[in-house]
């Protein structure tokens, strides 16, 4: 005897994508000035919905990034400063020692806060699975960290941070016009 079919389920259509989490997304869909009417000023209600999506894209993780951005810039411009003078006022060949206190501040830092985790997530379960993967990455940083201090015993502050700033500077959208 042969099993009766199941009942056809009427197919759905697939719910709608989610919006892009993305800043540029976002500002290109606010409304263009002077499209709310009323010779050329944005009407009430769409001024309560760009602040609402200016507050949605300001919030409070996105200022915290940029703050604490910010700061890593202050403190990286700080380390070419000392690299600088050190290795022209005092004659420091030391490149690997001048990044030494950067890397007992990471260690503190991230071994402390992954050491008290509970979970998958803590400091043993990581280095079980990816130990390999975080020595290659150290050794990446370590050697990029020592041709940035070298670097400077050869050539001029501005030389070295101008053009990466430069460099890291350009928008991605920006080269879709090229």
């Amino acid at each position: 005897m042969i099993p009766p079919e199941p009942p056809q389920q009427q197919l759905q259509p697939p719910p709608p994508p989610a919006p892009p989490n993305h800043v540029v997304t976002t500002i290109e869909n606010l409304p263009a000035e002077g499209s709310g009417g009323g010779g050329g000023s944005l009407s009430a209600s769409s001024r309560a919905g760009v602040r609402q999506r200016i507050r949605k894209v300001l919030n409070r993780e996105m200022l915290i990034s940029v703050a604490l951005g910010q700061v890593l810039s202050l403190l990286v411009c700080g380390i070419g400063l000392t690299s600088k003078y050190l290795s022209e006022d005092f004659h420091a060949n030391t490149p690997v020692f001048q990044s030494f206190l950067n890397y007992i501040l990471l260690f503190l830092v991230y071994t402390t806060t992954l050491a008290v985790r509970q979970g998958e997530e803590n400091l043993l379960a990581i280095l079980r699975r990816r130990w390999w993967k975080y020595m290659i990455l150290g050794l990446i940083d370590l050697e990029a960290n020592y041709l940035v201090v070298k670097a400077y015993q050869y050539t001029t502050l501005t030389s070295i941070q101008v053009p990466v700033a430069l460099l890291f500077s350009i928008s991605p959208y920006s080269l879709h016009s090229v």
